[in-house]
């Protein structure tokens, strides 16, 4: 039964060409965002690392942003690609959230990979890391003039801003890292008690392959050798 209070949750309501499957893909486009934040909320429950708060913190931040300037700004999506509605109102446009988002994101990350990663990134890998982001803006920015979702100029700005408030960020969050606040704000309970550490800034933090070897080395030599004291144990016992 039809329900006329119901409207979508616009982070995915995606839509497509049947006839053009290939916009299927730009369409998908759509929930990057929520891809990027399930990544960043699992990695912080696997390592307990304090960065990806910190990024999806600075998302957050970052769409409230967007949030209040469509509310301040008023500016209409195209009528073609107006298919959100709320309580009978169309949702702003300006900036494009979506836009703004992947900026956000995408250059954060070049920042901490060209600055502050704990580890050396083999060129080959660096340059293909970047390429996927842009590669996830090209399709993100493109899908939404393809399907009219927002006009070149709404996407322009968030563009725009999503790239300036991402540099503000890094910036604001490297001074609070080398005052220590980081580091007090660690020692609170509730990270005491979640373990959570910042080390993936430094040189002590370990890659999945430092983690194998480490294991590597305490633990398979050590079977091995338990192993050959019971066979050796065993062959005396015959004797």
């Amino acid at each position: 039964m039809a329900n006329s209070t119901y409207i979508p949750f616009d982070h995915t309501y995606i839509v497509y060409d049947p006839k053009q499957p290939w916009t299927l893909i730009l369409a998908l486009s759509s929930i990057l965002p929520i891809i990027i934040l399930i990544f960043l909320f699992s990695w912080f429950l696997t390592d307990r690392e304090l960065e990806p708060c910190i990024i999806a913190g600075g998302q957050v931040v970052n769409d409230l942003i967007s949030t209040l300037l469509k509310q301040k700004i008023r500016f209409a999506r195209p009528i073609k690609g107006q298919i959100f509605k709320k309580d009978g109102h169309l949702v702003y446009g300006m900036p494009s959230s979506h836009s703004q988002f992947i900026m956000f994101f995408s250059t954060y990350m070049i920042l901490k990979m060209s600055y502050q990663w704990p580890y050396h990134i083999e060129r080959i890998y660096k340059i293909g890391a970047i390429t996927s982001l842009l590669l996830g803006i090209g399709l993100i920015i493109y899908s939404r003039l393809f399907f009219s979702y927002h006009t070149i100029d709404q996407v322009i700005v968030g563009c725009f801003l999503g790239t300036f408030l991402s540099c503000g960020y890094f910036g604001a969050i490297s001074i609070l890292r080398d005052y220590g606040l980081l580091n007090w704000f660690l020692k609170w309970k509730v990270c005491e008690l979640l373990r959570i550490k910042d080390s993936f800034h430094t040189s002590k933090y370990r890659t999945l392959k430092e983690e194998r070897n480490t294991w590597e080395d305490n633990f398979i030599d050590e079977q091995i050798n338990e192993a050959q004291n019971k066979y050796d144990n065993t062959n005396r016992r015959m004797i």
